[in-house]
Protein backbone atom coordinates (compact mmCIF):
# COMPACT_ATOMS: atom_id res chain seq x y z
CA UNK A 1 0.00 0.00 0.00
CA UNK A 2 3.08 1.67 -0.17
CA UNK A 3 2.91 3.01 -3.62
CA UNK A 4 -0.56 4.98 -3.61
CA UNK A 5 -0.89 7.96 -5.70
CA UNK A 6 -3.01 10.28 -3.55
CA UNK A 7 -3.62 14.21 -3.64
CA UNK A 8 -4.70 16.21 -0.81
CA UNK A 9 -7.02 19.33 -1.44
CA UNK A 10 -5.18 20.82 1.56
CA UNK A 11 -1.72 22.94 0.73
CA UNK A 12 0.27 22.81 3.57
CA UNK A 13 3.21 24.90 2.46
CA UNK A 14 0.90 27.93 2.41
CA UNK A 15 -1.47 27.50 5.23
CA UNK A 16 -0.98 28.26 8.37
CA UNK A 17 -0.15 24.75 10.67
CA UNK A 18 -2.79 25.66 13.16
CA UNK A 19 -5.44 25.75 10.07
CA UNK A 20 -8.01 22.59 10.11
CA UNK A 21 -11.43 23.39 8.14
CA UNK A 22 -14.51 22.60 9.74
CA UNK A 23 -16.47 19.52 9.70
CA UNK A 24 -18.86 20.52 6.94
CA UNK A 25 -16.26 20.97 4.87
CA UNK A 26 -14.72 17.38 5.65
CA UNK A 27 -17.96 16.01 4.83
CA UNK A 28 -17.86 17.54 1.47
CA UNK A 29 -14.57 15.79 0.81
CA UNK A 30 -16.44 12.48 1.16
CA UNK A 31 -17.49 13.83 -2.63
CA UNK A 32 -14.10 13.05 -4.24
CA UNK A 33 -12.85 9.82 -6.25
CA UNK A 34 -11.99 7.18 -3.33
CA UNK A 35 -10.64 3.96 -3.84
CA UNK A 36 -10.50 0.55 -1.94
CA UNK A 37 -6.82 -0.17 -0.47
CA UNK A 38 -6.06 -3.70 1.00
CA UNK A 39 -2.91 -5.52 1.79
CA UNK A 40 -3.26 -8.84 3.19
CA UNK A 41 -5.90 -8.83 5.87
CA UNK A 42 -5.81 -5.16 6.38
CA UNK A 43 -8.23 -2.38 3.89
CA UNK A 44 -9.48 0.39 3.90
CA UNK A 45 -12.20 2.02 2.31
CA UNK A 46 -11.38 5.43 1.60
CA UNK A 47 -11.73 8.62 3.54
CA UNK A 48 -9.31 11.32 3.40
CA UNK A 49 -7.78 10.90 0.05
CA UNK A 50 -8.44 11.91 -3.32
CA UNK A 51 -7.97 9.61 -5.99
CA UNK A 52 -6.91 10.12 -9.88
CA UNK A 53 -8.06 14.30 -9.92
CA UNK A 54 -5.44 14.75 -12.77
CA UNK A 55 -7.58 11.99 -14.89
CA UNK A 56 -10.49 13.43 -13.95
CA UNK A 57 -9.37 16.86 -15.06
CA UNK A 58 -8.24 15.64 -18.49
CA UNK A 59 -11.61 14.14 -18.66
CA UNK A 60 -13.37 17.08 -18.16
CA UNK A 61 -11.04 19.84 -19.88
CA UNK A 62 -11.00 17.48 -23.30
CA UNK A 63 -14.89 16.98 -22.80
CA UNK A 64 -15.44 20.25 -23.33
CA UNK A 65 -13.40 20.85 -25.70
CA UNK A 66 -15.75 18.43 -27.53
CA UNK A 67 -18.85 20.06 -26.54
CA UNK A 68 -17.49 22.83 -28.15
CA UNK A 69 -16.19 22.03 -31.28
CA UNK A 70 -19.81 20.04 -31.42
CA UNK A 71 -21.27 23.38 -30.81
CA UNK A 72 -19.72 25.27 -33.48
CA UNK A 73 -20.13 22.58 -36.35
CA UNK A 74 -23.76 22.30 -35.62
CA UNK A 75 -24.22 26.10 -35.31
CA UNK A 76 -22.25 25.85 -38.38
CA UNK A 77 -24.18 23.48 -40.39
CA UNK A 78 -27.51 25.61 -39.14
CA UNK A 79 -26.56 28.37 -40.80
CA UNK A 80 -25.37 30.05 -37.53
CA UNK A 81 -28.89 30.11 -36.49
CA UNK A 82 -29.67 31.22 -32.99
CA UNK A 83 -32.32 28.65 -31.88
CA UNK A 84 -30.07 25.98 -32.88
CA UNK A 85 -27.47 27.34 -30.91
CA UNK A 86 -29.36 27.78 -27.57
CA UNK A 87 -30.51 24.45 -28.15
CA UNK A 88 -26.97 23.03 -28.05
CA UNK A 89 -25.65 25.66 -25.35
CA UNK A 90 -29.05 24.24 -23.11
CA UNK A 91 -28.43 20.99 -23.92
CA UNK A 92 -24.94 21.08 -22.23
CA UNK A 93 -26.48 22.87 -19.31
CA UNK A 94 -28.52 20.30 -18.59
CA UNK A 95 -25.59 17.68 -19.47
CA UNK A 96 -23.99 19.22 -16.47
CA UNK A 97 -26.89 19.16 -14.52
CA UNK A 98 -27.20 15.57 -15.24
CA UNK A 99 -23.52 14.54 -14.20
CA UNK A 100 -24.49 16.51 -10.79
CA UNK A 101 -27.35 14.76 -10.22
CA UNK A 102 -25.33 11.19 -10.83
CA UNK A 103 -23.10 12.42 -8.27
CA UNK A 104 -25.26 13.69 -5.52
CA UNK A 105 -25.44 10.35 -2.93
CA UNK A 106 -21.74 9.76 -3.47
CA UNK A 107 -20.88 11.43 -0.31
CA UNK A 108 -23.76 9.21 1.79
CA UNK A 109 -22.26 6.33 -0.13
CA UNK A 110 -18.80 7.05 0.83
CA UNK A 111 -19.76 8.00 4.77
CA UNK A 112 -22.03 5.00 4.78
CA UNK A 113 -19.03 2.41 3.18
CA UNK A 114 -16.59 4.00 6.47
CA UNK A 115 -19.45 3.63 8.80
CA UNK A 116 -20.40 0.12 8.16
CA UNK A 117 -15.87 -1.18 8.18
CA UNK A 118 -15.86 0.72 11.32
CA UNK A 119 -18.45 -1.01 12.82
CA UNK A 120 -16.98 -4.59 11.26
CA UNK A 121 -13.73 -3.70 12.71
CA UNK A 122 -15.20 -3.24 16.26
CA UNK A 123 -17.63 -5.68 16.61
CA UNK A 124 -16.21 -6.86 19.12
CA UNK A 125 -16.58 -3.52 21.36
CA UNK A 126 -20.44 -3.30 20.77
CA UNK A 127 -20.51 -0.67 18.32
CA UNK A 128 -24.31 -0.33 17.22
CA UNK A 129 -24.70 -0.35 13.70
CA UNK A 130 -28.98 0.82 13.86
CA UNK A 131 -27.95 4.12 12.80
CA UNK A 132 -26.33 2.85 9.68
CA UNK A 133 -28.50 0.29 8.60
CA UNK A 134 -31.59 2.42 9.49
CA UNK A 135 -31.26 5.14 7.25
CA UNK A 136 -29.21 3.77 3.93
CA UNK A 137 -32.56 1.90 1.93
CA UNK A 138 -34.39 4.89 1.90
CA UNK A 139 -30.85 6.87 0.54
CA UNK A 140 -30.09 3.86 -1.85
CA UNK A 141 -33.60 3.79 -3.53
CA UNK A 142 -33.42 7.40 -4.13
CA UNK A 143 -29.70 6.80 -5.08
CA UNK A 144 -30.76 4.33 -7.75
CA UNK A 145 -33.90 6.07 -9.13
CA UNK A 146 -31.89 9.64 -9.36
CA UNK A 147 -28.76 7.50 -11.12
CA UNK A 148 -31.34 6.05 -13.53
CA UNK A 149 -33.47 8.99 -14.52
CA UNK A 150 -29.54 10.76 -14.75
CA UNK A 151 -28.09 8.16 -17.19
CA UNK A 152 -31.28 7.83 -19.25
CA UNK A 153 -31.45 11.42 -19.61
CA UNK A 154 -27.57 11.89 -20.56
CA UNK A 155 -28.14 9.00 -23.32
CA UNK A 156 -30.95 10.80 -24.84
CA UNK A 157 -29.34 14.07 -24.80
CA UNK A 158 -26.03 12.35 -26.69
CA UNK A 159 -28.84 10.77 -29.30
CA UNK A 160 -30.03 13.58 -29.61
CA UNK A 161 -27.62 16.07 -30.36
CA UNK A 162 -26.24 13.44 -33.10
CA UNK A 163 -29.15 13.11 -34.75
CA UNK A 164 -29.61 16.88 -34.82
CA UNK A 165 -26.30 17.73 -36.26
CA UNK A 166 -27.12 14.42 -39.30
CA UNK A 167 -30.49 15.66 -39.95
CA UNK A 168 -29.17 19.22 -41.03
CA UNK A 169 -27.91 19.47 -44.30
CA UNK A 170 -26.60 17.81 -46.73
CA UNK A 171 -27.44 14.92 -44.43
CA UNK A 172 -24.41 12.57 -45.20
CA UNK A 173 -22.30 10.06 -43.30
CA UNK A 174 -18.85 11.78 -43.71
CA UNK A 175 -16.04 12.26 -41.54
CA UNK A 176 -17.58 15.44 -39.96
CA UNK A 177 -21.06 13.38 -38.81
CA UNK A 178 -18.49 10.57 -37.70
CA UNK A 179 -16.82 13.37 -35.36
CA UNK A 180 -19.78 14.85 -34.09
CA UNK A 181 -20.96 11.28 -32.84
CA UNK A 182 -17.27 10.07 -31.38
CA UNK A 183 -17.33 13.40 -29.40
CA UNK A 184 -20.88 13.17 -28.06
CA UNK A 185 -20.49 9.89 -26.71
CA UNK A 186 -17.10 10.56 -25.34
CA UNK A 187 -19.10 13.70 -23.55
CA UNK A 188 -21.49 11.04 -22.18
CA UNK A 189 -18.91 9.33 -21.30
CA UNK A 190 -17.31 11.59 -19.38
CA UNK A 191 -20.41 13.10 -17.45
CA UNK A 192 -20.75 9.47 -16.28
CA UNK A 193 -17.95 9.07 -14.62
CA UNK A 194 -15.58 12.05 -14.53
CA UNK A 195 -17.39 15.13 -14.61
CA UNK A 196 -18.95 15.09 -10.84
CA UNK A 197 -15.67 14.34 -9.46
CA UNK A 198 -14.12 16.68 -10.92
CA UNK A 199 -16.40 19.43 -9.77
CA UNK A 200 -16.41 17.93 -6.18
CA UNK A 201 -12.73 18.63 -6.18
CA UNK A 202 -12.42 21.78 -7.14
CA UNK A 203 -15.40 23.19 -5.37
CA UNK A 204 -14.34 21.58 -2.35
CA UNK A 205 -10.39 23.48 -3.21
CA UNK A 206 -11.58 26.90 -4.47
CA UNK A 207 -14.06 27.34 -2.46
CA UNK A 208 -15.33 24.88 0.84
CA UNK A 209 -11.17 25.06 2.01
CA UNK A 210 -10.88 28.68 0.76
CA UNK A 211 -14.14 29.81 2.47
CA UNK A 212 -13.14 28.41 5.98
CA UNK A 213 -9.12 29.92 5.64
CA UNK A 214 -10.74 33.27 5.39
CA UNK A 215 -13.15 32.72 8.21
CA UNK A 216 -9.58 31.00 10.21
CA UNK A 217 -7.43 34.25 9.17
CA UNK A 218 -10.27 36.31 10.18
CA UNK A 219 -10.67 34.84 13.93
CA UNK A 220 -7.14 33.93 14.21
CA UNK A 221 -6.98 35.30 17.57
CA UNK A 222 -10.10 34.63 19.04
CA UNK A 223 -10.93 31.59 21.02
CA UNK A 224 -13.94 30.41 19.46
CA UNK A 225 -12.39 30.36 16.12
CA UNK A 226 -13.59 26.49 14.98
CA UNK A 227 -10.64 26.54 12.59
CA UNK A 228 -8.16 26.43 15.48
CA UNK A 229 -5.88 23.35 15.72
CA UNK A 230 -5.80 23.81 19.91
CA UNK A 231 -3.55 20.84 20.64
CA UNK A 232 -2.85 17.37 19.58
CA UNK A 233 -5.92 14.91 19.36
CA UNK A 234 -4.92 12.21 21.29
CA UNK A 235 -6.76 8.44 20.84
CA UNK A 236 -5.64 5.60 22.96
CA UNK A 237 -6.07 2.37 22.66
CA UNK A 238 -4.84 -1.37 23.96
CA UNK A 239 -3.06 -3.87 21.49
CA UNK A 240 -2.49 -7.03 22.27
CA UNK A 241 0.71 -7.20 19.59
CA UNK A 242 3.84 -4.79 20.07
CA UNK A 243 3.80 -2.04 17.58
CA UNK A 244 6.40 -0.14 15.86
CA UNK A 245 6.16 3.53 16.60
CA UNK A 246 6.91 6.59 14.35
CA UNK A 247 6.22 10.18 13.33
CA UNK A 248 5.17 11.05 9.97
CA UNK A 249 3.96 14.26 7.95
CA UNK A 250 7.02 16.07 9.82
CA UNK A 251 6.20 15.24 13.52
CA UNK A 252 2.56 16.19 12.71
CA UNK A 253 1.77 12.51 13.22
CA UNK A 254 2.32 10.34 16.56
CA UNK A 255 2.33 6.53 17.28
CA UNK A 256 3.37 6.07 20.56
CA UNK A 257 3.64 3.33 23.59
CA UNK A 258 2.62 4.61 26.60
CA UNK A 259 3.73 3.96 30.25
CA UNK A 260 1.81 1.11 32.14
CA UNK A 261 2.46 3.08 35.14
CA UNK A 262 0.39 5.64 33.71
CA UNK A 263 -2.17 3.00 32.31
CA UNK A 264 -2.56 -0.49 32.36
CA UNK A 265 -5.78 -0.79 30.49
CA UNK A 266 -4.62 1.20 27.04
CA UNK A 267 -0.69 1.11 25.89
CA UNK A 268 -0.40 2.89 22.98
CA UNK A 269 -1.64 6.03 21.34
CA UNK A 270 -2.54 8.36 18.33
CA UNK A 271 -1.60 11.69 18.75
CA UNK A 272 -2.16 13.59 15.76
CA UNK A 273 -2.28 17.11 14.44
CA UNK A 274 -5.10 18.29 12.44
CA UNK A 275 -6.43 15.40 10.00
CA UNK A 276 -5.07 12.32 9.70
CA UNK A 277 -4.99 11.79 6.23
CA UNK A 278 -5.21 8.10 4.29
CA UNK A 279 -1.45 8.32 3.13
CA UNK A 280 -0.54 9.25 6.71
CA UNK A 281 -2.52 6.31 8.05
CA UNK A 282 -1.06 3.92 5.32
CA UNK A 283 2.65 4.82 6.15
CA UNK A 284 1.78 4.38 9.84
CA UNK A 285 0.29 0.76 8.31
CA UNK A 286 3.25 0.03 5.85
CA UNK A 287 5.89 1.08 9.05
CA UNK A 288 4.17 -2.44 11.19
CA UNK A 289 6.39 -5.73 11.10
CA UNK A 290 3.43 -8.28 11.42
CA UNK A 291 0.17 -8.58 9.98
CA UNK A 292 -1.31 -8.07 13.50
CA UNK A 293 -0.05 -5.32 14.18
CA UNK A 294 -0.94 -3.93 10.53
CA UNK A 295 -4.53 -4.35 11.26
CA UNK A 296 -4.48 -3.04 14.71
CA UNK A 297 -2.99 0.07 13.41
CA UNK A 298 -5.40 -0.09 10.46
CA UNK A 299 -8.62 -0.46 13.09
CA UNK A 300 -7.68 2.27 15.37
CA UNK A 301 -6.43 5.10 12.83
CA UNK A 302 -9.85 4.43 10.63
CA UNK A 303 -11.61 5.04 14.03
CA UNK A 304 -9.63 8.18 15.01
CA UNK A 305 -10.44 9.58 11.19
CA UNK A 306 -14.01 8.70 11.27
CA UNK A 307 -14.08 11.29 14.99
CA UNK A 308 -11.98 13.95 13.30
CA UNK A 309 -14.99 13.93 10.47
CA UNK A 310 -17.08 14.86 12.09
CA UNK A 311 -15.70 16.77 14.80
CA UNK A 312 -14.96 20.74 14.69
CA UNK A 313 -11.44 21.48 16.37
CA UNK A 314 -13.25 23.47 18.85
CA UNK A 315 -15.99 21.65 20.37
CA UNK A 316 -16.99 22.08 23.82
CA UNK A 317 -15.41 18.74 25.17
CA UNK A 318 -12.73 17.97 27.46
CA UNK A 319 -9.48 18.83 26.23
CA UNK A 320 -7.34 17.18 28.55
CA UNK A 321 -8.43 13.55 28.26
CA UNK A 322 -7.94 11.15 25.17
CA UNK A 323 -10.44 11.04 23.00
CA UNK A 324 -11.40 7.44 24.02
CA UNK A 325 -12.39 8.21 27.08
CA UNK A 326 -9.48 6.63 29.80
CA UNK A 327 -8.06 7.93 32.49
CA UNK A 328 -5.03 8.63 31.27
CA UNK A 329 -3.58 11.75 32.79
CA UNK A 330 -3.85 14.79 31.16
CA UNK A 331 -1.39 16.52 29.39
CA UNK A 332 -1.42 20.05 27.61
CA UNK A 333 1.94 21.68 27.33
CA UNK A 334 2.30 24.54 25.13
CA UNK A 335 1.28 23.84 21.86
CA UNK A 336 3.92 25.12 19.59
CA UNK A 337 3.47 27.07 16.00
CA UNK A 338 4.06 24.23 14.09
CA UNK A 339 4.51 20.38 14.73
CA UNK A 340 7.35 19.73 16.93
CA UNK A 341 10.24 17.78 15.36
CA UNK A 342 11.25 13.82 16.65
CA UNK A 343 13.45 15.03 19.01
CA UNK A 344 11.86 17.44 20.51
CA UNK A 345 9.06 15.42 20.84
CA UNK A 346 10.45 12.37 23.07
CA UNK A 347 12.23 14.85 24.82
CA UNK A 348 9.16 16.62 26.13
CA UNK A 349 7.33 13.28 26.41
CA UNK A 350 10.15 11.98 28.43
CA UNK A 351 9.70 14.83 30.72
CA UNK A 352 5.89 14.50 31.41
CA UNK A 353 6.19 11.05 32.08
CA UNK A 354 8.95 11.13 34.93
CA UNK A 355 6.83 14.29 36.04
CA UNK A 356 4.17 12.09 36.66
CA UNK A 357 5.69 9.38 37.93
CA UNK A 358 7.13 11.80 40.49
CA UNK A 359 3.75 12.76 41.43
CA UNK A 360 2.57 9.30 41.64
CA UNK A 361 5.10 8.00 43.94
CA UNK A 362 5.12 11.31 46.21
CA UNK A 363 1.38 10.02 46.32
CA UNK A 364 2.22 6.58 47.41
CA UNK A 365 4.19 7.96 50.18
Amino acid sequence: MSDLKRSSPFDKSKMNNRFEPSSDTKIKWLLTRKKRYGKGSVSLPGLFTTEKYNSDTLFFVTAIIAEIFGLYVIWQASGFSRVFIWLVVGAFVVDLACAIALHWFEGDKTLYENELHKFENNKESGLNSWDIDSRMPKKKTKWKVLKFLAILLLSVLAVGKILLFYYLPPQQIDGITIGICLSYLYVAYVHFYHTGYFLSEVMLRVFFINSDYRKFNKLKNKSENKYFIPEYRRYVFSSDVNLIELSVDNGRHHLEAIDPKLNSNNNYQFRTWGILTDQDLVTFIDAQETAGAASEVSKYGHNLQMEILMRDTQKKTDKSRPSSGTNLPPANPPVPDKPEDTNKLSTRVNADIKNLEDNFNTNEE
